[in-house]
């Protein structure tokens, strides 16, 4: 299961191993510049949350990216999934400096799953 402690443990564990190779060259106007050999995760927070539809799952997942140049960059992951037949359907959003409004996340959800149950899959 997506959500049991060991699952949430093994996703959390591999985000903080990535490791991003390359060079930035910076913020656009500045001599800024980064060469990459690091990780790309500073910290990385992950929970199960509750999906309100039949066969569903979702995560939240909060890191600070250094990827980019510059100080560690709030993101804030959403991963809502649901199955109809033999299809799973996901909804992932992304989104930082602050998370993706609920209200529009609920309704792209709602909508996904309405035309996935409508068209049978």
């Amino acid at each position: 299961m997506v959500s049991s402690a060991r699952a949430l443990a093994c996703i959390r564990r591999e985000a903080l191993a990535a490791v991003v190779g390359g060079e930035s060259s910076g913020r656009a106007g500045t001599a800024e510049h980064k060469s990459f050999k690091e990780r790309q995760y500073r910290r990385v927070a992950i929970e199960a949350i509750p999906v309100s539809l039949p066969r569903s799952y979702g995560l939240r997942i909060v890191d600070d990216n250094t990827f980019s140049p510059g100080p560690a960059r709030r993101e804030y992951r959403r991963v809502l999934s649901f199955v109809v037949g033999h299809t799973l359907i996901v909804l992932y959003t992304w989104s930082g400096p602050g998370p993706f409004p609920a209200t529009l996340e609920r309704r792209l959800l709602s909508l996904l799953y309405s035309r996935a149950t409508a068209h049978k899959l």
